[in-house]
């Protein structure tokens, strides 16, 4: 299921389409439109218990997979992502406040890995 909304869609109602309604950007379109389409990752809910973390709090490679996947999707929204990199590193902080200990650790790794630059400071 594809959706096109304007490109100057509230980032409230972006945030709220990724997270409860599981859509991603499929694609941005100049200034005409931008495409959301159903994302086949499933967004982690704070209630869930944490799926893929072993006993020793190290994720397993799928969940490792599906957690650099989701930081992709939030990279790729934007057309140039260092241009725009205090709202990823926003929104990748946002994302592991709602996630284990693990996972944010992850995000972390994430961070330093594709942002050296803000990872130093």
């Amino acid at each position: 299921m594809k959706i096109y909304y304007s490109p100057t869609l509230p980032v409230a109602i972006e945030h709220a389409l990724v997270t409860k309604y599981n859509m991603c950007v499929a694609g941005r379109h100049g200034v005409d439109y931008i495409t959301l389409q159903k994302s086949t990752i499933p967004c982690a809910k704070p209630a869930d218990p944490p799926s893929g973390v072993s006993v020793t709090g190290k994720l397993t490679l799928a969940e490792e997979e599906r957690m650099r996947e989701r930081c992709d999707l939030i990279v790729d929204f934007y057309q140039d992502p260092f241009k725009a990199e205090p709202a990823i590193l926003q929104k990748l902080h946002n994302l592991g406040q709602a996630l284990s200990i693990p996972q944010r650790e992850y995000i972390e790794h994430y961070i330093k890995k594709n942002f050296p630059q803000t990872a130093n400071t």
